[in-house]
């Protein structure tokens, strides 16, 4: 089950969270892992697995935040092959988000237009439409670096 209650309003949930994001924030690496991991840790037992793989990809955000680039890939690459492997369609396009985030990088702007494209669309597809307006705004990120023109057109 992806959600087995709502537990965002949940003291311990708040307190793990809290502790996550201010070691996120400062860009502590020993802090950050340890708390992320016990959140997660916290997430599995609550069998709520959408909050979980949105702190695997805190992770792989931290990780480029930090210029670990190629650790970023890797953790993307292994939640996108957990994904599949569980069936998990509803939640991979975490995975390929993260991707697009890390080809854009990289300088493949093709590669992550065409991840945010892959995004909006099963967005699309498994209701997430709340969460779609962002992807939009990284393609048109993309598209910044590359043809300004198109990226207001984009806007448009």
């Amino acid at each position: 089950m992806l959600h087995a209650r709502d537990i965002k309003n949940e003291p311990k949930f708040l307190a793990l969270r809290d502790t996550m994001s201010n070691a996120f924030n400062m860009g502590d690496s020993a802090r950050f892992f340890t708390a992320v991991t016990r959140l997660e840790d916290y997430l599995l037992e609550q069998d709520d697995l959408h909050l979980y793989y949105t702190q695997r990809c805190n992770e792989i955000v931290f990780l480029m935040n930090t210029q670990k680039i190629f650790e970023a890939y890797k953790k993307a690459q292994a939640l996108s092959k957990e994904l599949r492997e569980r069936g998990l369609d509803t939640e991979l396009y975490m995975a390929i988000n993260m991707m697009g985030h890390i080809n854009r990088y990289c300088g493949n702007h093709e590669a992550a237009k065409k991840a945010f494209n892959e995004v909006i669309r099963l967005m699309e597809k498994y209701g997430y439409y709340e969460s779609i307006p962002p992807i939009y705004m990284n393609i048109v990120n993309v598209e910044l670096d590359d043809s300004p023109e198109e990226a207001l057109e984009l806007m448009d």
